[in-house]
């Protein structure tokens, strides 16, 4: 038998070990939350194996460089790739790839969003207006977009620094009607 299928035996042997353990745990609803936990756990494994699964069997003939862009691109795949360090980007590609999909959504509302860095874990986004203020969304609009995006891409990120947020929002422009200022005649 091999190096990895002693190492995979012994972990089958640990899970079902700990498994057992459950059932001495004094508090059922305890024992109960983790064995829900574990049966979750291989439920979303299976579904992100059957879409591997789906994606080798379309794959076909091509070439097999071809297949782990297509493999990281599939977001239940991805998630599976990244729980087990298996994705074959790095954090920094990987929040550029999440600034690429938002930034023609930025655009049209007046921003412009660069990458400006990685670094232990966190990831520093510079944003700076591009249009016109009425244009813009808050700077909590904008916060939550990037957010969304980049947990999405990269959800192993540390942190999220974002440079430039209220100055590239449209939130400290007021807007004050003519109406308002002009004498009443």
């Amino acid at each position: 038998m091999s190096r990895g299928g002693e190492d995979f035996d012994g972990q089958v042997a640990r899970l079902q070990g700990l498994l057992a353990a459950l059932d001495g745990v004094g508090e059922p609803a305890a024992a109960d939350a983790a064995r829900e936990l574990v049966q979750v756990v291989i439920e979303m494994h299976g579904m992100a194996l059957s879409e591997l699964m789906s994606l080798i069997g379309e794959a076909g003939a091509q070439p097999a460089d071809t297949l782990p862009p297509k493999l990281a691109a599939n977001p239940r795949v991805r998630g599976l790739l990244l729980l087990h360090d298996l994705h074959p980007d790095d954090l920094a590609t990987r929040a550029g790839q999440a600034l690429d999909r938002l930034r023609p959504h930025l655009a049209v509302q007046g921003v412009r969003a660069e990458l400006a860095g990685v670094a232990n874990g966190a990831v520093r986004v510079t944003l700076t207006a591009s249009g016109q203020k009425s244009n813009r969304p808050s700077a909590e609009v904008l916060r939550r977009e990037i957010e969304e995006t980049l947990l999405d891409m990269a959800p192993d990120a540390t942190d999220l620094v974002i440079d430039g947020l209220e100055t590239a929002s449209g939130a400290q422009e007021v807007y004050v009607p003519i109406s308002a200022i002009a004498r009443a005649g």
